[in-house]
């Protein structure tokens, strides 16, 4: 019995040592397969809405949309001050000598605050409690007030005793019915969407956008064909660009440092605020010093905006050392005005002057709008997009020159300053900003509306021109205008040691073409995000080595290269570009007549414009051929002039024109299928044989006796026949 119990005890502590490596393997395979955190790891956009998530297995998709709304604001849902009152002109001051307007009203996250552009109304703001001042942008001609937190605001208006009137924007979430898988399949353009994903308890939204007409098919020199996402074209419009030109590098140039300016001014190489705020932008690379020289004046300080000042202050200059490649937003404060502030970066013992991004100079006779907001310059002529509007975003150092519009009597102007005070046409019919920012905005503009803006001074005038702000003196290369991420050097650009991509702001002038050229190595994506197309994303694919662009229209855009897990190098270049309308190529395939780039604009019902991506034609293989060669004659080809073989005949089979004859010889013939050409070729004779012989002899017996020439015949023939036995 003893024994039976230590073996039975030995039996279980066997099994249990076996049991439990297993448990702990079955234990491990489940963590294994406990899954990561549910993201959104490609974002959905306009030309292509899906959601790429990180693990799709069991998500469920969710997309919507926004309500929009918008109503008066008055007496019934806000509340006036100081005997402010809503009539039926709407909201009134309180007093003639006040000038003013107040009243309260309670916003909601996402709401918009809409007021109009009214000529004697000085300057608007929001105030609360708890976000402080909110200041508005121009938007379609309406001053807009943006709201971020859930409060009651303060209203104010100043201006000269008119009565205004205010609208409140509200938007709120809305399920598509119907859309819940991965990619929306059922939208309208111009509408906002977002999808949910979700596995269990686990959730994520994706970032908003807005559905917009975009390129579906792409056209190649295989396929010259677009087609849209949705909606009819009304009209196609196929441009040739040749393919010699001038080509750009595009470099980082270091003779300057661009500072986007968000506050101050410059002059003659200082920087200056009569508020005593000055606030730029700057990328520089690791290993560079700032270096901020403050002259004597009122008590100041500088450092990173919002946030800590510099630790370094030596010698009467504030020193900031960067640690890495990238941007930096810093700021200058003083407790009164601020002049004579020279701002350098110190690079490999050099020094490098920060200068704004664009302004106007003395000798220089064009001045480039620091941004567009809409419309394009073509021909000296500025033109509206599909919508109907033309708005220059500008700098200037000058406070003796002034704005001169043509073209635009009959159409609604509106000019702001650097105060974003409304400036009237003075009686020279001049816009006079004075020196710094502003902002032209033309609306109602036609199709066909050309407008011609100038900067005036005295007898001389500045043409304002779009551009890009990238070129040398010498026209020799194109300079980046604004780095996000990466780093050139000795021309080829790196990326940024952070995240491995490179970022640059670039802008294309139409019929330009963009290359890169990246190393072996690059296994990542190449996208385009066109800023001045309601930020329109395109995806370039490598061809030949390469990844090409073709503007259709002025593009300002983000190159990105990204999602690349290697180290990689690129080389980027503009080719300048002469385009070319092709004529009667007027819909949505086109022929390919030469070789060279091609680009198409697709001109949708509404006035929007599609922008494809173009192509190179340079692998011909006549297929676009309109010189017909001849059977026996080689031609070159229409397209490429390359040289195409003669066809050759095509004959049909031979028909005998003549039977041949005992000793006479016949004939016979065919003709060329293609052309018409004639052969002609000899049959041979027929020759005698010995029942010729007999024959011949019967006729000739007829002249004699008959019984015997019938012997005679009968006689040769047997003879004949023993013969051949």
């Amino acid at each position: 019995m003893k024994f039976k119990s230590v073996k039975r005890i030995f039996c279980i502590v066997l099994a249990l040592m076996l049991l439990l490596p297993a448990m702990s393997l079955s234990s491990f395979a489940q963590d294994s397969n406990v899954t990561e955190p549910l993201a959104i790891i490609n974002e959905p956009k306009a030309h292509r809405p899906t959601a790429v998530v990180n693990d799709a297995t069991g998500v469920s998709y969710q997309w919507y949309t926004y309500e929009y709304s918008r109503e008066e604001i008055t007496d019934q849902n806000a509340h006036g001050y100081m005997e402010n009152g809503y009539t039926e002109n709407g909201w009134i001051p309180a007093t003639l000598s006040e000038e003013a307007i107040y009243f309260d009203i309670y916003l909601d996250p996402g709401d918009v605050v809409v007021l109009p552009v009214v000529n004697d109304v000085i300057s608007y703001y929001l105030y609360s409690s708890e976000t402080g001042y909110v200041y508005p942008i121009l938007e379609n001609n309406e001053l807009v007030f943006h709201i971020s937190t859930e409060e009651i605001y303060f209203l104010g208006a100043y201006g000269q005793g008119e009565a205004i009137r205010a609208y409140k924007e509200s938007s709120r979430v809305k399920a598509v019915e119907g859309q819940t898988e991965a990619t929306l399949t059922e939208y309208e353009i111009g509408r906002e969407y977002f999808v949910q994903a979700s596995r269990g308890e686990d959730v994520v939204d994706s970032a908003t956008f807005k559905m917009i007409y975009t390129v579906a098919q792409h056209p190649t020199q295989e396929n010259p064909s677009i087609t849209v996402n949705k909606g009819n074209a009304d009209s196609y419009e196929w441009y040739y660009v040749g393919k010699d030109g001038a080509s750009y590098k595009v470099v980082l140039d270091d003779s300057s440092i661009s500072a986007h300016i968000y506050s101050g001014e410059y002059n003659d190489g200082m920087w200056f605020s009569e508020s005593g705020y000055i606030n730029l932008e700057i990328y520089a690379l690791e290993g560079d010093t700032l270096k901020i020289e403050v002259g004597a004046g009122a008590e100041h300080s500088a450092g990173l905006y919002d946030s800590d000042r510099f630790e370094i202050f030596e010698d009467g200059a504030y020193l900031y050392k960067f640690e890495e490649d990238g941007r930096l937003d810093f700021d200058i404060k003083a407790q009164g005005s601020i002049e004579d502030v020279e701002i350098n970066i110190e690079r490999d013992g050099r020094i490098i002057p920060v200068v704004p991004e664009t302004f106007i100079y003395e000798d220089v006779m064009e001045l480039v709008p620091s941004s567009i907001g809409y419309g394009y310059y073509e021909n000296d002529w500025w033109r509206a997009d599909g919508n109907g509007q033309i708005e220059l975003h500008f700098i200037i150092d000058r406070d003796d020159v002034a704005f001169k519009i043509e073209g635009a009597d009959n159409l609604d102007i509106t000019v702001l300053d650097n105060d974003y005070e409304l400036v009237e046409k003075n009686e020279n019919g001049l816009y006079d900003t004075g020196k710094g920012s502003g902002l032209i905005h033309i609306e109602q503009c036609g199709m066909d509306t050309k407008i011609k803006i100038s900067l005036v001074d005295g007898e001389k005038e500045y043409k304002v021109v779009e551009m890009p702000r990238l070129y040398d003196e010498e026209g020799k290369r194109l300079e980046v205008w604004y780095v996000n991420d990466g780093v050139c050097k000795e021309g080829k650009w790196y990326p940024s040691k952070i995240n491995n991509e490179i970022d640059i702001e670039l802008a294309l002038e139409k019929g330009y073409i963009l290359e890169i050229v990246t190393s072996e190595s690059f296994d990542g994506e190449v996208t385009l995000d066109i800023s001045n197309a309601s930020g329109l994303e395109i995806d370039l694919e490598k061809t030949d080595g390469r990844y090409l662009f073709v503007a259709g229209k002025y593009i300002e855009f983000d190159l990105e290269l990204e999602k690349c897990e290697n180290e990689f190098f690129a080389e980027i270049r503009v080719i300048k570009g002469e385009c070319q309308l092709l004529e009667n190529q007027i819909s949505s395939k086109a022929e390919l007549d030469k070789l060279g780039y091609y680009f198409v604009n697709v001109n949708m019902e509404n006035g929007d414009k599609v922008i494809s991506r173009g192509f190179e034609f340079n692998n011909c293989h006549h297929t676009y051929n309109k010189n017909q060669p001849k059977c026996d004659t080689e031609v070159n080809c229409s397209s490429c002039n390359g040289t195409i073989e003669a066809m050759g005949h095509s004959y049909s089979d031979w028909t005998v024109t003549k039977y041949s004859e005992t000793g006479i010889s016949g004939t016979e013939t065919r003709a060329c299928l293609l052309c018409g050409d004639i052969e002609e070729r000899e049959i041979p004779a027929l020759e005698r044989n010995g029942a010729d012989v007999a024959v011949i002899f019967i006729i000739m017996g007829s002249g004699l006796g008959a019984g015997a020439i019938v012997a005679l015949g009968a006689w040769l023939i047997i003879k004949k026949k023993s013969l051949g036995k």
